[in-house]
């Protein structure tokens, strides 16, 4: 842990420019300090004209700002900011606008309120409706996704399947049905040739809303049989339909459940993979193999989320042991490590009756232990989510205290 603090400020020196500055602050939850360069790299670009490679655009550097903005819970300024990024255009249209959703969402705006303020005349200026869709989609808001995309006669290939997706996310399975054979036989209003992948996702849509709608059960045969439970499992738990994604795997044992496990975890369905990990059991010598040593990294996550460091610690290190060349096991390790100092050295400062220089030494090493965990969460080791997500099922993730 002491290597990993002192890493952090000896073989990283602050870049010169303002908007890798910014980043540099921001990977040591310095926010404040990473505004102020954020701010003014984009005050220092040109609004138009060319933009040396590597450099971030000027509406890059206001999404930004924006989000750290958003970090710092000040919505209007954060809102001022997305809004800024969406008025100069370029390739950033839609991190832009799903941040400024996802802001929207977090300061308790409905779906609803959501969409009609993306479907306003000003955004429209601004804001393809499939762009508008595919925001709301990032949030979970499908039945409003589903009507930008309703608006659109004719979609790309990428938007066909999220529109598909929303439908049947927002249970229209049959216009989900109507929509997906249309696509098959090259009748909608955009036909072209499907790629290997759109025509997959497009055949297991469509066996998959047959079957809930008809209880039409798909009955693969021959040696690709489980191959296609696999695939047809995957897209099921994307969709929401759990039970067939369940009746899927069930055939293939514990390798089955393994995967429907990991599936629901990374698609936001906790609780249903928390119910079924507790009755899960690996022994160290299975921690070798794929599958085993992420389900206890998935374990090991979820005593992270819920606070029980040392039991998250252990889980960490016994992964860390048998599959020494997996980093994030390290890194979940050293975070829980850091939070568990964490919370000793916070609950100690309140009692502490020293002097103010042992208490300002203290706050000292809690300060570097605030910014070593900023860099281990930079680095990406725990599962991330949408939005949408995340409101799937009760996330057991609490925030951790990083700032």
């Amino acid at each position: 842990m002491r290597e990993l603090m002192d890493w952090n400020y000896e073989h990283e020196p602050a870049p010169s420019q303002p908007f890798a500055l910014g980043q540099w602050y921001e990977r040591r939850g310095r926010l404040h300090k990473a505004l102020s360069c954020f701010k003014a790299a984009a005050l220092d670009l040109p609004v138009q004209g060319h933009h040396p490679a590597g450099q971030a655009t000027p509406s890059e550097l206001w999404m930004h700002y924006g989000r750290i903005q958003a970090k710092l819970n000040r919505a209007a300024e954060a809102d001022q900011a997305f809004r800024q990024a969406l008025l100069l255009g370029g390739g950033d249209i839609l991190p832009a606008l799903q941040e400024w959703a996802a802001l929207l969402h977090k300061n308790k705006w409905s779906d609803s309120e959501i969409y009609e303020r993306f479907r306003s005349e000003d955004v429209l200026q601004l804001v393809p409706p499939q762009a508008a869709g595919e925001a709301l989609m990032y949030i979970g808001a499908y039945a409003e996704a589903a009507r930008c995309y309703d608006s659109v006669p004719a979609l790309t290939g990428g938007d066909r399947i999220k529109h598909i997706q929303c439908l049947i996310l927002c249970r229209r399975l049959e216009d989900a049905v109507s929509l997906i054979l249309q696509w098959l036989q090259g009748q909608d209003a955009s036909p072209s040739l499907l790629t290997s992948e759109e025509s997959s996702f497009a055949n297991h849509a469509l066996l998959l809303c047959q079957w809930r709608l008809h209880g039409i059960v798909p009955e693969p045969a021959g040696d690709s049989a489980p191959s296609f439970r696999q695939q047809m499992a995957n897209t099921a738990i994307s969709l929401g339909m759990l039970a067939e994604a369940e009746q899927l795997l069930q055939r293939e044992g514990r390798s089955g459940e393994l995967r429907l496990i990991q599936h629901l975890y990374e698609e936001g369905y906790f609780k249903s993979a928390l119910e079924r990990l507790q009755h899960i059991h690996l022994s160290s010598s299975e921690l070798t193999h794929c599958e085993a040593a992420r389900i206890q990294m998935i374990r090991a996550e979820l005593l992270y989320d819920q606070h029980l460091y040392a039991e998250g610690a252990s889980a960490f290190k016994l992964l860390r042991l048998q599959s020494p060349h997996l980093m994030l096991a390290k890194y979940g390790e050293a975070a829980c490590c850091l939070q568990a100092s964490l919370s000793s050295l916070s609950a100690r400062i309140e009692k502490l009756c020293a002097s103010p220089a042992a208490q300002e030494q203290v706050v000292r090493y809690m300060e570097c232990i605030h910014s070593a965990l900023h860099v281990l969460e930079s680095s990406g080791w725990h599962t991330s989510w949408t939005p949408g997500q995340l409101r799937r099922e009760a996330a057991p993730r609490q925030a951790a205290c990083l700032n």
